[in-house]
């Protein structure tokens, strides 16, 4: 599809987009887990939110990857430079990769292998592999690990949501359908806002198997802005009529889940 228009030969059928700000190498890690991905064509497009150049880690991926670099002027925030790189995708498929997540390279073959098997189905998401990080001398260590995966349930979204942004894949009419994420939500929780928008208009399918890795550090965004987590809570109370949201991480989530799954 040249421009969103004419469906040719070299169209990709998967737009990744990766968002980043100031975390070179990871995302060049996580560039390097899209280089292994087989089985399906695929674009990426990298949006660089305001922060430090990475012109010369994209070039590193040159004739190695279908890759579009796009230099934000100002910071807008995640679901902000998520906006503007679906709107530079030609896929018809979309997939998301944060700068600090990685891909198993079966990843997004399977996701779109399921799109294509079932049309009734807007957005399918794999289970994701939870490494829980501290830095040190010689990087990152991992210390502990665990995976997230459960069917898809919209009483338990409205309460938790249990999908991760880089486990998930979509089809593009999903995304203008309900008007892509909600850029005043910069801090947090605009992934879930967008799924549980999707899930009004659209079914929501697990594919089982941990193919996304997401790495938690004692750095990341959801364990520095606590205030604003909650703040996003209230919001997503107003407008879904959920119950009590008490703001949690991914593998406090996966604690929910086991805890509910124990007591059945």
């Amino acid at each position: 599809m040249s421009e969103r228009g004419e469906v040719t030969s070299d169209t990709p059928r998967v737009s990744v987009i990766v968002p980043t700000r100031n975390r070179p190498q990871l995302l060049r890690e996580a560039l390097q887990s899209l280089v292994k991905q087989r089985g399906v064509r695929f674009e990426v497009i990298v949006v660089n939110d305001a922060g430090e150049d990475v012109q010369s880690v994209i070039d590193e991926f040159t004739g190695a990857l279908d890759i579009t670099y796009i230099q934000l002027a100002r910071n807008q925030g995640l679901p902000a430079a998520r906006n503007r790189g679906v709107e530079r995708a030609r896929g018809s498929y979309i997939a998301y990769l944060d700068d600090d997540d990685l891909l198993l390279p079966s990843h997004l073959a399977r996701l779109a292998a399921r799109l294509d098997a079932r049309s009734d189905v807007g957005l399918v998401y794999a289970d994701a592999l939870l490494l829980r990080q501290k830095f040190a001398e010689e990087g990152l260590h991992t210390v502990a690990h665990r995976i997230l995966a459960h069917d898809f349930d919209i009483e338990i979204m409205r309460h938790d949501s249990f999908i991760a942004p880089s486990a998930m894949m979509h089809r593009r009419e999903c995304f203008d359908a309900v008007g892509g994420f909600d850029e005043a939500m910069r801090w947090c929780y605009e992934d879930w806002d967008f799924l549980l928008r999707v899930a009004n208009r659209y079914r929501i399918e697990r594919v089982a198997g941990a193919t996304a890795v997401i790495r938690l550090r004692n750095d990341n965004m959801s364990r520095v802005v606590r205030p604003e987590r909650a703040r996003a809570a209230r919001l997503l109370q107003q407008r879904y009529g959920a119950g009590e949201i008490e703001p949690k991480t991914f593998w406090e989530v996966a604690d929910t889940l086991e805890a509910m799954k124990s007591n059945r």
